[in-house]
């Protein structure tokens, strides 16, 4: 999306993205895993006032961390899954 990513340039260390919800920031769980980690990678902070989550206390930051911590993981496993995918096709 053009605009968020327009509107994500303009953040800095420290500043804190405020949303509605989880669903603004992706409709997939591998988008919402993208997402944060861009997040937690840039040193921002996120708030979601529907879903109770915020970054700058203990509880959101581990969310944060554990959802950057997943998409390290599909970066990792997906290159290695995908032949084994096509082989059954």
């Amino acid at each position: 999306n053009e605009g968020f990513n327009k509107y994500l340039s303009r953040l800095h260390i420290g500043d804190t993205m405020i949303v509605y919800s989880l669903y603004n920031l992706g409709r997939t769980t591998k988008q919402l895993t993208v997402m944060a980690s861009h997040i937690y990678r840039h040193g921002l902070y996120f708030v979601s006032l529907d879903d109770d989550i915020d970054t700058r206390t203990h509880d959101g930051n581990y969310l944060l961390q554990t959802l950057n911590r997943l998409q390290e993981v599909n970066q990792f496993i997906t290159p290695i899954s995908t032949p084994f995918r096509k082989s059954f096709r």
